[in-house]
Formats: C-alpha cells, sequence, structure tokens
C-alpha cells in the first residue's frame, strides 16, 4: 500500500514488489479482505478487478421498438425526462444504421451524486446486506453503496447494440470503444456457475463506469444462470480505448490540462475520447467563449490567474446565466487550463437556495417569460428587464433558446430558479443531394441559440447539434415527410416544429429486354424497380428520331420504325406527384431488315453455284446476307451476288437468303437447285479378236443411270444401260476391226456424255512360217490370217539375235528376204499381223544360223608394270574354243581358252618390258589365227626424294633407284615448280642439284621413272621451301610491367616471324604476322633474352637474331595507411611486395602538396614520425626494379586521435530546476579539439559520493539508471549527445530527467527534493 506520510509521488508502472495503484473502490482494501478467514477466489477477485453484470443468454432478436405512448398533456413530462437522462449522458440517440440492430432496453444506468472514487474505509462491512433491484425477466444488480441506482425511463429510448455485447471488467485498463449510439454499463451479477459464492452478504463495489459512457449494452436473463458467457468472447478488433476511470485517476492526480500538454496528439485524443461525444462538443463550445473573452484582454487562456477565470465566470453570472451553465464553463475552462501555483482549478460547487421554485409561463412568440408572485409591488429582478402587472412580473429582452437563472426578492415571497425561453423554429428548410436510398436535410437559425435540433421522420428521431443533417437507408421511391424541431440550451424546451416533405429516387427498372421484333416495330418488357411502392408510370424513350413515350404497365410496343435500322432505347421510372424520374436502363432495340427479292440461282461448274438477288429499296450500306444450303452450311457476305463451292456434283441443293444488320436478321428466302454432272472418266475399253469390255470410273456426285453406246464409222451397232455396275461387255465383233465408246452419265434432269473412247479388236496370226538358209541372207514366207479376208491389214516382220534387233519391217505380202546377216550367228524371226489401230496378233516365229568368222585380239597394260590384259569380241557363229599366245625377246608362253572366254590377263611379267600376242579360233577341225599385237610393262617408281642440302638459292635432292628392271631399260624425270618458276630433267641417276632457286619460297618436286613405249610410272612427290632471309634492325620499341614491344624491318616474301622468349629455364614462342610484335603476360621488371627468325607458311625459318629487355617496374599493391590514436601522432604505412624482381622503393609524403619527407626502402612498410594530430597527409610509392620505374601509388590518411581534452566545467550551467528533473546549459568553450573533434559528449549524474574519479570513469560509464535505481552505484550515464560534426556546441541543452533513450541507456526521472551533481 501506498505510504501515508511524506510528499506525494506520481504513480509509475508497476515493476516486481511495487505496489499497484487501485482504479476500484474496493481493491484499495485487497490486503484487508484477504485477512478474512477463508476468502473465496470469487470474492478476493471481484474485489481486485472489480465486477460487470452478466447475461442469461445471448441478446433478443431485434423485433422493433417499444414506443411509449402519452397523451399530449404528458408530452412534455415525458421529454423533460428524455432531456434529463440526455444531459446526464445516461441515454444517446442511437443512429439510424444501427436502428434495426442490437436490442433495447428501458432501464438506464444514473449517477448517484456525490459518487467519486476516492479511497474507501478499508473495514469489511460484515453485516451489509445487498441491495437488489427487481429487473424484468429476473436480471439483478447488486450495489453496495450510494454509488449508482438502475432507473426505468419512460418507453425504449435510444439503447441499442449493433452487433454484439462486449462485456468487460471495470478493472481493466482498456475498455471497449463505444460505438455512436447510447450504451450503459455492463455489470456482472453472481449466477449459478459461481459456486464459490460466499454464504453470507458481502458488497460488490460500484460504480465500475461512471455516467455508462463505456457499455455496449445490457440484456436480462432468467437468474442470470450461465450468464457470464457472453463475457467469453473477446472485444472485436478496435473495439479498446482508455478505460474511463483509469482517465478520471490519470486527471486526478496530475490535473488534465498538465497530462494533455505534454502528451503526443495521438494519446491525446485517445485520453480525451473518453468523454461522451455531446460533453467534447459542449467543452469545446465553452472553451471558445473563453478564448474569446481572453482575447480582449491581455490574458493568457491556459495560464492566466484564478482571478482572470473567477471575472469570466462573473460576467456570465451577470449575463443570467443559470449555475449549471456556469459549472460546465469551468469544467471546459479546466480540461485545457494549467496549474496555477502548483493547483489546479477546482470545481464550482453546487449553488443551493432556500428560494421555492417559481410559478411561471413562458411566451411563445416573444421568448418573455412571465412569473407569478401576486403582489409585486416591492419585488425585484437583478440584471434584468422587467414589466410588472397586478398579479406578475413579465422579464422581457430574453434571447430565445437561452436558459437564464432568476431569482425573484418580493416582500411576500421568494422564489428563483432556471428559465428557458423558446427557440425560434428552424429557416429555410430544404432538401438536396436526393438519391435512391438517401437525401441531406439543411437549414438555418436565424435569432437565438438551439444546441441541438431534433429530426423525425416515420418511427425515426435522431438528433444533431449542425444546422444540417444526412438521412440514409431510405427506401427508394418513396415519399417522406420529415419535421425539424429546435431545441433550448436546457435541452427540454423546443420550438415550432417546421415540416418538409420529399420522394426518394425510385431504382431503375429490371430485366429490360426486347421481344417481338418486325421490320417496323420492337416491343420492350421490364420488371418494376425493387423498392417502390408508389410508381405511377414509365417513361419509354427512343432515339432517330428522339420520341419519348409513357406507359403504366409493364411492357410497350413501338410501331412506325424504319427497317434494319439501329435504336437506342431507354426505359426509366416515373414519380408524376414528385416530378421525379429513376435512372434511365438503356437497351439496344433494333428492327428487322426487309427480306431479299428475286433470287436466282445457276450451277458454275459441277460443284458450285451462283447466287444473286434484289435488295429492298431501304437497304443500307451495312447490311450483310447470311447464305445458308441446306439449312446447314452459312456463309455471310455483304454483296448482292455469292458463289457457293465444295458443292456435290449432281445433288440438288435448297438455298437460303437472310439479310443481316445490327445484328438483325430477316425473314428468309429460299430457292432449290441442282449441281451439273461432270464426265465419266478413265474410260477403258479392252479387246480381244471378237469382243470389247468397257469400264469406267464414276464422275463426282450422285449419278442414277449410264447409258453406254459402241458405234462402228460413227453407226451405233449397240446399247447397254448400268444403274450400279461400271462395266458393259460387247461381243461378236470382226478381228482387226475400230469401234468408239461412249458413256453417258444421268442424274435427274441432268445428262453428260462422256469423251467419246476408240479402240480396236485384235487381228489373227499369220500361218506357219518357212525359211530357206544361206551364208549372208534368209528368206520367209508364210499363211494369211484367218477370217480377215474383207478386213485391210499387213504384216510387220522383225528378227533378232544375241547382240541385236532389227526394226519392224512391214510387209504387204506373205514373204519376205533377209540380207546383210552375219555369218555363223542364229537369229530369231518374227511375224505379226496389224489390224485396225496397228494393233497387232500373236506372233509366229522361227530360228534359223549363218557361218562364223575371226577374232582379233585387243591389248591393254592397264598401268601396271607385271601384267597385260587381252580382250576380243566373239566371232559370229559356233566355235570350239581359243587358243592364245604371248612372247618377248628370249622368251614365250601360250593358254588354250573355252568358245565362252572373251578376255584373259597374263601376269608376273617383267617391268619395263615389250610383249607380242596372237589369237587362234578353233571350230571342229578348223582354226584362225590373227595378226600379231604388241604392247609392253610399265617401269617400277623410284624410291622416296629426299634435300640432302638446302640453302637461300639451291637444293641438292636424292631418290632410291626403282627395283627389278633391266639396266638400260628406264631414266628418271625431275620436275619442281612454284608460283614463280617451273622446271623439268631428265637423268639416268637417282640425284640432282637444282641450282636459281629464290629464298623463302615453296617448290613442290616430283620424280618419275621412263621405260619402253614412253610409259611413266607413278611419280614420288617433295615439298620443299628454301630458307628465308634473316630479320634485319631488330630493336626495343616500348616497355611495360607486363609486355615488351620490338620491331624490326620487314623480310620480303616472308608471311609470319617467330619470337622466342627466353628467362631463366622458361621458354615461350609465339607468331607474329607483321614486322612487330607485342609480348604480353610477362613479370615486372624481369630480364628477358629474345630471338626473331623470319618464318615461311610451312614453317621454314631463317637465322635467329637476337636482343635483351626488361619490363617496367609493377607499381605496389594493397597500400594501407592508418593512423592509430596513440600518444604520439603518426602514419604508418604497409603495402603488399609487387611481382617481379622488385630492387626498392621510393616514399614522398606531402601535406598541403607541401613535400616533407623522401626516402628509399627495401621493406614492405613505413612510419612517418613528427605529425599533427586529426591531420589529413598525401602519401606517394614508386617502385624500383631493372627497368623503368614504376607508376606512382598515391593514398590519403589522416593521423589519429588521442584522448580528448577535460571539458571546461565553467562552461557548463544548470537552469531550470524541476521536482524531478533539471536543465544543463553548455557554453562555445566547453570542449577543445586540440587532440581530435568531440563527436559525442555524455552527462553522468550522481546523486552521492562521487565515485568517478580516475580509472574509475570507465567504469561508470557503464552504469544506467536502471542501476542507479536499484541502489548499485551512486554515479550513472544519463545522456550522450552527438555534436553532428560541429566544433561548436553553443545554446545546446540537455534535459536531465526526460525520460528518453539512447541505444540501452535511459534518461530517467530523478527523485525530487535530491541533491545531484
Amino acid at each position: 500500500m501506498p505510504s501515508k506520510s511524506g510528499p506525494r509521488t506520481l504513480p509509475r508502472c508497476p515493476t516486481p514488489g511495487a505496489s499497484v495503484v487501485p482504479l476500484i473502490l474496493l481493491a484499495w482494501c485487497l490486503e484487508v479482505w484477504t485477512t478474512l478467514p477463508s476468502p473465496s477466489r470469487w470474492l478476493i477477485r471481484t474485489i481486485r478487478l472489480g465486477y460487470a453484470i452478466q447475461f442469461a443468454r445471448r441478446p433478443p432478436v431485434f423485433r422493433g421498438v417499444h414506443f411509449t405512448q402519452v397523451s399530449l398533456d404528458n408530452a412534455p413530462v415525458l421529454w423533460a425526462e428524455i432531456a434529463v437522462l440526455l444531459a446526464k449522458d445516461a441515454i444517446k440517440p442511437v443512429p439510424p444504421a444501427d436502428m434495426k440492430s442490437g436490442f433495447y432496453s428501458p432501464y438506464f444506468t444514473v449517477p448517484k451524486k456525490g459518487a467519486r472514487l476516492g479511497r474507501p474505509d478499508c473495514v469489511p462491512h460484515r453485516g451489509a446486506r445487498p441491495v437488489g433491484v427487481d429487473l424484468p425477466e429476473y436480471a439483478q444488480a447488486q450495489d453496495s453503496g450510494p454509488t449508482e441506482t438502475l432507473s426505468e425511463a419512460p418507453g425504449a429510448y435510444g439503447i441499442s447494440h449493433a452487433a454484439r455485447i462486449a462485456p468487460y471488467e471495470a478493472a481493466s485498463t482498456l475498455a471497449p470503444r463505444p460505438g455512436p449510439e447510447m450504451g450503459v454499463i455492463a455489470r456482472y451479477a453472481p449466477g449459478p456457475r459461481d459456486t464459490e459464492l460466499p454464504s453470507y452478504p458481502h458488497p460488490v463495489v460500484g460504480p465500475l463506469i461512471p455516467e455508462g459512457r463505456s457499455a455496449r449494452g445490457i440484456g436480462t436473463g432468467v437468474l442470470n444462470r450461465a450468464a457470464d458467457k457472453l463475457s467469453w468472447q473477446p472485444p472485436l478488433v478496435g473495439e479498446w480505448w482508455l478505460h474511463p476511470q483509469v482517465v478520471q485517476l490519470i486527471w486526478q492526480h496530475f490535473g488534465e490540462s498538465q497530462v494533455l500538454s505534454d502528451l503526443p496528439q495521438a494519446v491525446v485524443d485517445t485520453i480525451t475520447s473518453a468523454r461522451a461525444p455531446s460533453t467534447r462538443s459542449l467543452y469545446a463550445l465553452k472553451w471558445n467563449l473563453f478564448v474569446e473573452w481572453c482575447s480582449s484582454r491581455p490574458e493568457d487562456t491556459r495560464s492566466c490567474s484564478v482571478r482572470s477565470v473567477l471575472s469570466f465566470l462573473q460576467e456570465g453570472l451577470e449575463q443570467r446565466l443559470s449555475p449549471s451553465t456556469l459549472k460546465v464553463h469551468v469544467a471546459a475552462i479546466a480540461a485545457q487550463h494549467h496549474a496555477v501555483e502548483g493547483c489546479f482549478l477546482p470545481q464550482i460547487p453546487h449553488v443551493y437556495s432556500d428560494c421555492s421554485l417559481c410559478q411561471y409561463k413562458i411566451n411563445p412568440t416573444t421568448s418573455d417569460i412571465t412569473i407569478f408572485v401576486g403582489d409585486n409591488s416591492s419585488c425585484s429582478v437583478q440584471n434584468t428587464n422587467i414589466t410588472k402587472t397586478q398579479s406578475s412580473i413579465i422579464v422581457t429582452d430574453l434571447q430565445p433558446g437561452n436558459t437564464y437563472f432568476f431569482k425573484i426578492n418580493c416582500s411576500n415571497v421568494c422564489c428563483c430558479g432556471n428559465f428557458s425561453t423558446n427557440p425560434e423554429p428552424v429557416s429555410n428548410l430544404s432538401v438536396n443531394s436526393i438519391t435512391v436510398s438517401s437525401l441531406n436535410l439543411s437549414w438555418i437559425l436565424r435569432n437565438g441559440i438551439s444546441p441541438y435540433y431534433r429530426v423525425a421522420w416515420d418511427v425515426n428521431l435522431l438528433t444533431t447539434s449542425q444546422t444540417f443533417m444526412q438521412i440514409s437507408q431510405l427506401a427508394p421511391g418513396t415519399k417522406y415527410t420529415f419535421n425539424v424541431t429546435s431545441v433550448a440550451s436546457d435541452n427540454r424546451t423546443e420550438g415550432r416544429t417546421v415540416e418538409i416533405s420529399q420522394n426518394t429516387i425510385s431504382n431503375a427498372v429490371q430485366n429490360l429486354v426486347v421481344s417481338a421484333v418486325s421490320t417496323s416495330s420492337v416491343n420492350l418488357t421490364w420488371l418494376p424497380p425493387n423498392g417502390t411502392s408508389n410508381l405511377f408510370s414509365y417513361s419509354v424513350s427512343i432515339s432517330s428520331p428522339d420520341q419519348t413515350l409513357s406507359t403504366t404497365s409493364n411492357n410497350y410496343q413501338i410501331t412506325q420504325l424504319q427497317p434494319g435500322t439501329l435504336y437506342n432505347c431507354s426505359v426509366r421510372t416515373l414519380i408524376i406527384v414528385a416530378n421525379i424520374s429513376g435512372p434511365s436502363q438503356f437497351i439496344q432495340c433494333n428492327t428487322k431488315p426487309l427480306p431479299v427479292t428475286n433470287l436466282t440461282a445457276s450451277p458454275v461448274g459441277t460443284t458450285e453455284m451462283r447466287l444473286s438477288w434484289f435488295y429492298q429499296r431501304n437497304n443500307k450500306s451495312s447490311y450483310l446476307y447470311n447464305v445458308s444450303v441446306n439449312g446447314e452450311r452459312w456463309i455471310q457476305t455483304s454483296s448482292e451476288t455469292t458463289q457457293i463451292s465444295v458443292l456435290n456434283p449432281g445433288n440438288s441443293y435448297t438455298f437460303t437468303v437472310q439479310a443481316v444488320v445490327n445484328g438483325m436478321i430477316s425473314e428468309p428466302v429460299a430457292i432449290s437447285a441442282f449441281t451439273d454432272l461432270g464426265k465419266a472418266s478413265n474410260i477403258s475399253a479392252v479387246s480381244t479378236t471378237q469382243s470389247i469390255r468397257v469400264e469406267w470410273r464414276p464422275p463426282a456426285g450422285t449419278v442414277s443411270l449410264y447409258n453406254v453406246k459402241i458405234l462402228l464409222n460413227g453407226t451405233v451397232l449397240k446399247t447397254e444401260n448400268r444403274t450400279n455396275n461400271t462395266t458393259v461387255v460387247f461381243s461378236d465383233l470382226l478381228p482387226g476391226t475400230a469401234y468408239s465408246v461412249i458413256v453417258t452419265s444421268i442424274s435427274g434432269p441432268i445428262k453428260q456424255d462422256s469423251d467419246s473412247v476408240s479402240n480396236a479388236t485384235l487381228p489373227t496370226p499369220p500361218g506357219e512360217l518357212r525359211t530357206e538358209r544361206s551364208t549372208n541372207s534368209l528368206s520367209i514366207s508364210w499363211a494369211r490370217p484367218l477370217n480377215m479376208s474383207t478386213v485391210s491389214h499387213y504384216f510387220l516382220l522383225q528378227y533378232s539375235n544375241s547382240t541385236l534387233i532389227s526394226s519392224p519391217v512391214n510387209c504387204s505380202q506373205n514373204y519376205s528376204s533377209l540380207t546383210g546377216l552375219s555369218a555363223g550367228v542364229p537369229y530369231s524371226i518374227t511375224v505379226r499381223t496389224v489390224g485396225a489401230l496397228g494393233y497387232l496378233s500373236s506372233p509366229q516365229s522361227l530360228t534359223a544360223y549363218t557361218k562364223p568368222s575371226t577374232a582379233i585380239p585387243k591389248l591393254d597394260n592397264q598401268g601396271s608394270n607385271h601384267s597385260i590384259l587381252v580382250t576380243w569380241d566373239h566371232p559370229v557363229g559356233g566355235l570350239d574354243g581359243y587358243i592364245l599366245n604371248i612372247s618377248s625377246e628370249g622368251w614365250s608362253n601360250y593358254t588354250v581358252l573355252n568358245n565362252t572366254e572373251h578376255n584373259h590377263t597374263f601376269s608376273q611379267l617383267k617391268a619395263a618390258t615389250v610383249y607380242t600376242v596372237t589369237l587362234t579360233t578353233v571350230n571342229a577341225d578348223f582354226q584362225e589365227t590373227s595378226l600379231p599385237v604388241t604392247m609392253a610393262t610399265y617401269p617400277n617408281r623410284p624410291g622416296e626424294i629426299k634435300d640432302v642440302l638446302k640453302s637461300n638459292h639451291s637444293v641438292w635432292f636424292q631418290w632410291a633407284e626403282a627395283q627389278n628392271m633391266t639396266a638400260g631399260s628406264f631414266n628418271y624425270s625431275l620436275a619442281y615448280w612454284s608460283s614463280y618458276n617451273t622446271g623439268l630433267y631428265l637423268t639416268s641417276n637417282n640425284t640432282f642439284l637444282v641450282d636459281g632457286l629464290r629464298s623463302g619460297t615453296s617448290y613442290n618436286v616430283s620424280v618419275t621413272t621412263v621405260g619402253p613405249m614412253g610409259f611413266q610410272s607413278d611419280s614420288v612427290t617433295h615439298h620443299v621451301t628454301t630458307k628465308p632471309d634473316p630479320v634485319q634492325n631488330l630493336q626495343v620499341h616500348s616497355t611495360t610491367t607486363h609486355a615488351i614491344s620490338l620491331v624490326w624491318t620487314r623480310v620480303e616474301g616472308v608471311p609470319k616471324y617467330i619470337v622466342r622468349l627466353y628467362s631463366g629455364k622458361v621458354k615461350s614462342n609465339m607468331t607474329s604476322l607483321n614486322n612487330s610484335v607485342m609480348i604480353a603476360v610477362l613479370l615486372p621488371s624481369t630480364l628477358y633474352n629474345i630471338s626473331v627468325q623470319s618464318s615461311t607458311s610451312d614453317n621454314t625459318e631463317g637465322d635467329a637474331v637476337w636482343l635483351q629487355s626488361c619490363t617496367d617496374a609493377a607499381p605496389v599493391n594493397e597500400v594501407t595507411c592508418t593512423g592509430p590514436n596513440l600518444t604520439v601522432p603518426m602514419l604508418s604505412l604497409s603495402w603488399s611486395r609487387p611481382p617481379g624482381d622488385t630492387q626498392t622503393f621510393e616514399i614522398k609524403l606531402f601535406h598541403s602538396s607541401e613535400e616533407l619527407e623522401k626516402n628509399q626502402t627495401t621493406n614492405l612498410n613505413y612510419n612517418f614520425y613528427g605529425l599533427k594530430y586529426n591531420t589529413l597527409y598525401d602519401a606517394k610509392l614508386w617502385t624500383q626494379g631493372c627497368g623503368k620505374q614504376s607508376t606512382v601509388k598515391e593514398i590519403s590518411c589522416r593521423t589519429g586521435f588521442t584522448k580528448p581534452v577535460t571539458p571546461n566545467m565553467t562552461a557548463v550551467s544548470v537552469t531550470d530546476i524541476q521536482y524531478n528533473k533539471f536543465t544543463v546549459s553548455l557554453a562555445q568553450d566547453i570542449f577543445k579539439d586540440t587532440n581530435g573533434p568531440v563527436i559525442h559528449y555524455g552527462v553522468l549524474v550522481s546523486s552521492g559520493t562521487d565515485d568517478c574519479r580516475g580509472t574509475k570513469m570507465d567504469q561508470c560509464l557503464l552504469n544506467t539508471y536502471e542501476d542507479w535505481k536499484a541502489e548499485q552505484c551512486n554515479t550513472f550515464l544519463a545522456a550522450v549527445k552527438n555534436t553532428t560534426g560541429s566544433r561548436s556546441v553553443q545554446g545546446q541543452t540537455i534535459i536531465i530527467g526526460d525520460e528518453t533513450m539512447w541505444n540501452s541507456y535511459k534518461n530517467g526521472e530523478l527523485y525530487a527534493k535530491d541533491r545531484y551533481k
């Protein structure tokens, strides 16, 4: 429990072990209650957290509002009671959007006078009896003291629940946010499931929520059984706000204006939202009056003295404002005013008087008040204009709608009271922004005041402080009468009601469709709009030309329209009496086009049909035409003609044409027609000696009958008909005679003749052949053919043997003689009869022989050096065999061959030798020898060629001797050639020197062996290139760290150069096509030996030319420069060794372009001394080696810092000391940057002995506010600030104890009345 003595400290968030400031009255006495013997958990929980009403079941479903019916005489009493409840914030008007949801109750929570959140006496009243209030449906609430009662209001005015009940416990810091509707307190009452309820009577704390501001509604249930099930449901998202008691407690401890002035706006909005909207509006009105009063005087509205506030209230009292009105002024000012001399503005106490209530009446037209006092001869009223009558006093010049407090002192009576004048009725009441479900009302009040206006229509009643209101959730197309009444400042006195009527706009019609469309009319049908109860007619509009029609039915037929025309139609509702129309519903209503006329169909070929028609006189350019074939296949065209293709020949088709425009289709027009037939094709007439068989391929399409005719010399001999068969045979015809055939295809009325096809019967063959033989000729004869004596014919004779076929010979007689035949050869002789069309009969044949002749041999060595091929032609006639003989000098041989052979090869012969051959034919005992024929074999080839020695202009060649040939029978032929010259030499030796050649030139060389008859062997080839000239003027052109560039004089005729690089044991080659080369990817600062040789295209190289060169040194890498924070200012420079053979490094240091130091080193680091702190320097490095030195490597770096100079504490001052914090101000010269700039500074606060001197300073920097609060240290780091890079902190201030955070350090509030360093 908080201590009762000592200065009062402000409440903070509880920490473990700390006491809690209770928000519930009995919670102050929790420790005493827990000392009771065996207290129940329910009791302790109720005392600690408070209690809310329980519900037996869910709220009932909304079934309408219960209305209290009163007579006109009693209506003022009801309105007065409602006004009192409104003034006490016990009820509020229900918004229209929530009127048909939730539930209503006639019971309201009303705060009792004197109820406070003060601390109660912590003595349990064991004998206290609970106060029970019987509620309908047996809902009970219990209360233990004069805190709060439930009272019944006449009628169920203004209590509803929009969605569901969100019960809560009063001890919670957060409470559900109330909706715009008025709520009442939600409280628990013990239910049957509370098994631990004590058996003795016990008090239940209250009030839980003053004025019922945070409650969402109440429900009732039988005996409250299982009533708290509703409390199990969590609140909706966004329903929580600060509990009003929490806000009241904060204001009680701190003062409302003091709290609001130090908080963010979002927190201010949350706290102030604890008030009811009407209270916030009333406070704002009164505060604005006070601001206007202060603005006319040199007064500060938030910090003026109590004297000034009392002067403002006195003026209000002199203006006859009532004490209750002045009390609202005081509360509004206290909510905004700062503390004055450590105290907050007090509440004005209630005004008590011993005067009796006055009897009076108010003039409804003049705002005068007549007070009945009897004898008024000695009556007086302060600060008013009065007129005395015999028994009354009339107070005049009052403001309409205002409330005044009058005290009338008379000799025989004293009366007083609050008097309200009638407000003026509203003016200029108008309606605007009318929709199907809402409209806006607006009005003005010309004179006087009216804090509220009541707006009523049907069963609805709303209250507003504005001079306008939006009415929503109205029925479409419905007439409403709205009553607006002004209300005086006492919230009870009303002015005269002003009335206005207005219809809402009806909805659009539904399901608007077009039906019964013709060429000159359309029919529109629709359904009435939803929610329309007083709709009298519909407006039907059509465009082009524009016309508007009216009807009271749900359909309308529009006539006298143009065919095929696009119209835009619309239908909208009309309320004639209100001259209001609903939104238009649009639809296209197009008429049908007229049908086409003069439809004709003409076949085109066998598979197409051409259709044409005439268009109507009103045809539009946008007409299209749908054409169908047999009602299945559709095509569309914009022309009045079309050609239908892909039809079947010989078929009947029905064609339908419909005009189309704007998506509308005319009535169909149809015509039927046959397509043409094709001709029968592929007609064949296959004949014998006495018949012809006719076959054909049917034409495409449908054929019902074929008629086939055969004609002789244009005269029809026979006719045959076929239906499904495509074959006809005509018999009993003459052999060797020509006939013609025609096939006619028939389908319906269509007949189509085929092309005429001619053919002839076959002739009969001639009789048996007879022949007479000789050595050179044959005589042939035969008998005449049968049945062809009357038919024109001739004979065809042909003969052949194994090697030839003679041309046919025409014979008009039955004999012939064959001459000029080959001797000894068998001949086959054939004779045929030739009839009409050149047809041949079957052949009559025989075979006859002539005498044979000799054969002549032919020789061919076939390029061989060891064989000869002998060939010959077979002589005509029969042979028994051949004898073939071959010979040379001193040698001969022969072979015997059969009569089927016609070639022979003599092998294993000697190369480069001449041979003689003869051929003898053998037939029985007869032999015939041919003339001799000679032929030589080819010589053998020489061996491989080698170039024994070559120079720039000559080559000495050598090759191996040709083998296995007679010496002196052959020579060698050597030839060479190039692109410049050629040469040919003949020698008997196997070596030869070729001179006079060109340097660096490629030559092709061949050697062949030359034998008898000029035959040469296969050549042996060799490729050789003379050596090129060496390069001249080789020199180094340039060097870099990784490359050497060489140049030399170009050698004529050399295509490339070979460059070889040597470094130690490493060797590399490269080729250049120019007289220069860049050797790359080398190591820096390295010596290389380089040779260059000219080279031909076949890689023949000239003499090498040498030189030496060194690459440039490479710059250093990974240079780092650091300025360590030491007591001596210095720079430490380090780098990594560059590649290559590095020798030394040259180093220079600059400051502002001034060279400070120059040196050389072989190390990889270097230190500069004698510098200044926190100063920027530039360092430059060069690498030196065997070649040129490297490029410069630059780096900038700054020297380090050392410990900063101790701050000048004389530049520190303390200002604005408060009870829990103070302000530290810093002068310009507090810090010095001699040892480096100061970027942060911290403030150490000590409340006791300064234990942070010397080496303990670092430890003190680790102490936090929490350590200090836990008394673990005397000194803690309160604040750390950034100098933001500026060298001056002039004007900077630090508030010690402002609850700010820096990282994990808190600048917490200090203890009051302590001393700090």
